[in-house]
């Protein structure tokens, strides 16, 4: 097997995933503003009715090397509107150029500077596939720090066993019309550098402690498996751990169909989710 990603296809699919961002059109009613945190770039998406009790920091997918702005932009915009919140979008050091541990440390910079000027709100994570990764690997850490833990944690589609090898792989092969082994495997590879997947791969985390947290995935996605066993892993210390299993969908859904049933579904049960942990 290739394991190996040529900077030119590298370059081809940065632009192919960018361009995902083009294909519904943003909410204009949502206000964009660029800003730096801690040395890392992010953008705040603020809808018109807000809750001004929480924030989101959000965590994007593209197998660690691809995405950002561009791709997520559209997205940001309608969640932002549909659940109230405002949303810090973080661009995280991506890979190959910035191989594990960066994008997580850049994360956790961006919500420890957002913890400090937010004592009276309730922050929450939120991310979609890799994204899911940073979020998990940046939680591992914080749980030794003093430094609260997030209200609360959403996954869409999350890829958190960089091994690339649970059952689901096999049973949904013919089923993801996205996602392929081969190709997460190279990604795989260009994220963790020279550090071994014993040590790179969120699935390997040990937790004490774990915010409450939901979890969103499609039934037909080789990934599947990965929200199953982190479900599995965390109920075991937080009883509000809810996994949601939906029909007919893509991987992450909600960044190429915002119109369709299952992503209304889905930002209403992220809404209802907020709601229930900022009261």
């Amino acid at each position: 097997m290739d394991r190996i990603i040529s900077a030119e296809e590298l370059k081809r699919t940065r632009e192919f995933f960018n361009g995902l961002g083009e294909i519904y059109k943003p909410d204009d009613n949502v206000q964009q503003i660029q800003e730096t945190i801690s040395g890392i770039v992010c953008y705040n998406f603020t809808p018109q009715n807000i809750n001004n009790n929480r924030i989101m920091l959000y965590a994007h997918g593209g197998s660690f090397a691809l995405g950002g702005i561009e791709s997520h932009k559209a997205m940001m915009t309608h969640l932002a509107t549909t659940t109230q919140t405002k949303i810090i979008f973080v661009e995280y050091g991506l890979a190959p150029e910035n191989p594990f541990p960066k994008g997580i440390n850049d994360f956790l910079e961006v919500y420890k500077a957002l913890v400090s000027k937010n004592e009276n709100k309730k922050i929450f994570v939120g991310g979609d596939s890799a994204g899911c990764g940073i979020i998990l690997s940046s939680m591992a850490k914080l749980q030794y720090e003093p430094i609260q833990l997030p209200n609360g944690v959403i996954f869409i589609s999350p890829w958190l066993n960089l091994y690339c090898n649970s059952e689901s792989y096999l049973l949904n092969k013919e089923n993801d019309p996205i996602i392929k082994k081969e190709e997460l495997v190279k990604f795989a590879n260009l994220y963790r550098g020279n550090i071994d997947l014993k040590v790179s791969s969120p699935s390997n985390l040990v937790f004490l402690s774990f915010p409450p947290n939901l979890v969103a995935v499609g039934k037909s996605e080789v990934l599947l498996q990965d929200s199953k066993d982190f479900n599995k892993k965390v109920k075991t210390i937080q009883s509000k751990s809810f996994l949601m299993e939906f029909e007919n969908v893509t991987h992450v859904w909600s960044l190429t169909d915002i119109n369709s049933e299952p992503t209304k579904s889905l930002f209403a049960e992220i809404s209802n989710f907020l709601d229930n942990e900022t009261n």
